[in-house]
């Protein structure tokens, strides 16, 4: 169990949808909370609503919510290629391709966290 989380458009959302092409995203709980971990201690996260950056909790449920594309680009624009909290090598790639998810979400209106 965990999370998936999807780009905002993506016709697979809709009900009876068929498969789509487009590429998803899935974590398990603990390392959801060490992506949370790194994302607050570079930045992205915005704590209250008139601040930059992804909704604090955006990732604390897995019910739908949409994190919009601008959130993601004022998340990313303070975002680091190089994690600060990831140690081991796994960590460090799987952050690279978090970061790569976002960024494909900016031109897709987002994301949705499941």
């Amino acid at each position: 169990m965990g999370f998936s989380i999807w780009l905002a458009d993506d016709p697979e959302l809709e009900d009876d949808a068929p498969a789509s092409d487009l590429p998803g995203f899935s974590l398990n709980f603990p390392t959801m909370r060490d992506f949370q971990h790194e994302m607050r201690a570079q930045g992205m996260f915005a704590d209250r609503v008139e601040e930059s950056g992804i909704p604090a909790g955006s990732f604390n449920f897995s019910d739908g919510i949409l994190v919009p594309a601008e959130r993601l680009e004022q998340a990313l624009a303070v975002a680091r290629d190089e994690p600060m909290t990831f140690d081991d090598l796994e960590g460090r790639e799987l952050w690279s391709k978090w970061l790569e998810f976002l960024r494909l979400g900016t031109e897709h209106g987002g994301i949705v966290v499941y």
